[in-house]
């Protein structure tokens, strides 16, 4: 869904960001260097085949979506890296890494009107493309691929995997990211480390401190994913569905409710002390037209009814799961 270059400096920032942008609108593929590249995405991809973690987020995504290209593996296949040529590299590019395309965020102490300034002045644009983008396949099936499947990899604890698909017309309103916060607000309350779902797993020794949950929201696709380390793979299984069945029955508490909300904040105001991440979330809000500093008061307006609305809203048809077992 994107592409981000990132940089951090203490000084010369602006000769560094006119660099970084030349180099992304005019860069310098040569055949030698595409051969060059080719064993080096190649161990890439031999060392993502021995991670047993990145197989079943891999295999989760599969059983949830039957058409969208997240089923796709993003490095590709030995076939086809080798197959990748100069020219196949330059039309993508010139298709992708447009103007029209790009976000240049600068998080320090800068004068934003003499950034836009330089770099209206000093950055020569490319052409306009002649070749477009692909379009990305729509997922069209509001349910999931598979419900449930297990694999045995080498590793010493089990682990289980569980996504919630959430349907494009989920965010296909005039405030897509209020409708992630809701989403975010109701999986936090019902399944998090602060939960008391938690707590009981942990107490049964279902579950480890290697547990957590998310919702990811892009243009194309959304979803919520958990994570849990555990002994016993279908015990959890189901346990995690009844923890989903009650949830919606009864609803999420409005303390409960509320010590979210107060946490996502506070995370808000904290990520102003780390620029990295800052600049990434900056970026991934502004995809949605929202700036990153309107959050807080997007999250007040959130009520516990949305909440509970949007937690009723996750059927059992678009929740699946996926078990990592250890070689016997």
């Amino acid at each position: 869904h994107q592409t981000t270059y990132l940089f951090s400096a203490t000084g010369h920032v602006m000769d560094n960001a006119k660099r970084l942008l030349k180099m992304m609108y005019f860069p310098e593929i040569t055949e030698e260097g595409v051969e060059k590249e080719k064993p080096i995405i190649q161990e890439e991809l031999n060392m993502h085949g021995d991670d047993p973690y990145y197989h079943a987020h891999r295999a989760l995504l599969n059983n949830m979506y039957t058409h969208h290209p997240l089923r796709d593996e993003v490095l590709g296949s030995k076939e086809s890296i080798n197959a990748m040529s100069k020219d196949a590299l330059m039309s993508m590019h010139e298709a992708y890494y447009t103007p029209e395309n790009t976000q240049v965020i600068i998080v320090g102490d800068v004068d934003p009107g003499e950034v836009e300034k330089t770099l209206n002045e000093t950055i020569d644009m490319p052409k306009k493309a002649k070749t477009k983008p692909l379009l990305i396949k729509k997922e069209l099936s509001p349910s999931v691929n598979t419900p449930y499947e297990t694999q045995h990899y080498d590793m010493e604890t089990p682990l289980l995997m569980m996504g919630f698909k959430l349907g494009p017309e989920t965010f296909a309103g005039p405030h897509p990211i209020k409708e992630f916060l809701k989403y975010s607000i109701a999986l936090e309350t019902v399944f998090s480390t602060s939960s008391q779902a938690y707590e009981s797993l942990l107490e049964k020794g279902l579950v480890n401190d290697a547990f957590g949950v998310d919702v990811i929201l892009e243009k194309s696709y959304a979803h919520g994913l958990l994570f849990a380390e555990t002994k016993d793979v279908e015990t959890l299984r189901h346990a995690l569905l009844e923890i989903l069945r009650s949830a919606k029955e009864a609803g999420v508490m409005e303390e409960d409710y509320r010590r979210v909300k107060r946490k996502m904040i506070g995370h808000h105001i904290t990520a102003f002390d780390r620029l990295e991440s800052l600049a990434s979330e900056i970026n991934d809000y502004l995809q949605f037209d929202l700036y990153y500093h309107d959050l807080p008061s997007l999250l007040e307006s959130v009520e516990l009814e949305d909440v509970n609305q949007a937690l009723r809203s996750i059927k059992e048809d678009t929740v699946a799961f996926f078990g990592g077992l250890p070689k016997t």
